[in-house]
């Protein structure tokens, strides 16, 4: 499965437009990074000032999530949006390295 960020681009994200990243991806980024600080989706839904089933819902990849949401996540977890973003951009990489039809030949 290749990911697609048709909801937008990096370039747009980093920049602030006003798009969607891709919510599955960016909501399971969340948890991990929520898990490796040992935080609950209740202390990160306090911290965020959000509810608790908004945060479960944007783990879950079930609710559309704008950037300006995604900072103020960002923000509760004291990380900059540019590691969700780099985070991103590796998966891309990563799933069109795993899809050896979709790497140019390198005519050998």
């Amino acid at each position: 499965m290749r990911l697609s960020l048709k909801n937008g681009n990096l370039q747009n994200i980093l920049a602030g437009k006003n798009t969607r990243p891709p919510t599955p991806y960016v909501g399971f980024i969340i948890r991990r990074l929520r898990e490796l600080q040992g935080l609950s989706q209740c202390s990160l839904a306090q911290l965020a000032d959000a509810n608790l089933s908004y945060v479960n819902t944007v783990e879950g990849g079930l609710n559309n999530i704008s950037i300006s949401k995604v900072r103020l996540l960002c923000n509760a977890l004291q990380l900059q949006l540019s590691v969700i973003v780099t985070i991103l951009h590796n998966m891309e990489i990563s799933a069109a390295l795993s899809e050896p039809d979709q790497i140019p030949s390198a005519g050998i």
